[in-house]
């Protein structure tokens, strides 16, 4: 009788939570929007840099380009970005923490801030301390890269 009733209350469960499954609409998970040699950019990754664009934009009062445009823009940035963080890899060139903290701590002052002070600012601004400094960790290489692939195609010739 007991086992009857434990049936009866399971079938009873499994119709009631049925429609809720029916419901349920499978979730995209991220997907790859880009891939550059063999790293992949996804789609995630873009809509935060686009995100991140727009609001840098908006608060300097630059207008921001449609959607699509902006999208395209940004994901073409990062496929040029990408492209050089492999060649600093492929280089070996790497900015160590010295460097880094140097850096931060620059930002910092430059807002007139003490270091905690920025930390502060960045959370209030939804951003760790930890995010900005991969960023300029990334910044760092991008510009590193940069200037070598300038100064191996610049030729001075005294006159």
């Amino acid at each position: 009788m007991r086992l009857r009733s434990f049936a009866s209350l399971g079938f009873m469960l499994l119709m009631a939570l049925t429609p809720l499954v029916a419901l349920a609409q499978p979730q995209p998970l991220d997907r790859i929007v880009a891939v550059v040699n063999k790293d992949a950019i996804m789609q995630s990754q873009l809509e935060d840099r686009v995100a991140q664009v727009s609001q840098q934009m908006a608060s300097r009062n630059v207008p921001v380009p449609d959607e699509d445009d902006l999208r395209r823009q940004v994901l073409d940035r990062m496929i040029v970005e990408q492209i050089q963080l492999q060649m600093a890899d492929r280089a070996n060139v790497s900015i160590d923490d010295t460097q880094l903290n140097a850096a931060v701590r620059d930002i910092a002052e430059n807002n007139d801030m003490s270091l905690d002070e920025f930390a502060d600012s960045l959370e209030k601004d939804g951003m760790s301390l930890a995010a900005v400094r991969e960023q300029v960790r990334r910044e760092m290489l991008l510009r590193q890269v940069q200037q070598s692939q300038v100064a191996s195609r610049v030729n001075v010739t005294a006159v």
